[in-house]
C-alpha cells in the first residue's frame, strides 16, 4: 500500500482546515496553529499507511 498524491492532497486540506478553525477560535493564539496541524496531519499520515 502507497500513500498516493490524492491522498497527501487530502491531508493537506484537512490540516489546512485545521488550521483555519484554531485560527477562528475565541483563544486565538497563534502558536498552537503548526501544533494542531501537526497533529493531525501525522494522524492522518499513520492512517493513510
Amino acid at each position: 500500500m502507497e500513500i498516493g498524491v490524492a491522498s497527501v492532497a487530502a491531508i493537506t486540506v484537512v490540516c489546512y482546515l485545521v488550521g483555519l478553525v484554531v485560527k477562528a477560535s475565541p483563544w486565538n493564539n497563534d502558536k498552537y496553529i503548526p501544533i494542531a496541524c501537526g497533529l493531525v496531519g501525522g494522524a492522518l499520515g499513520v492512517a493513510g499507511l
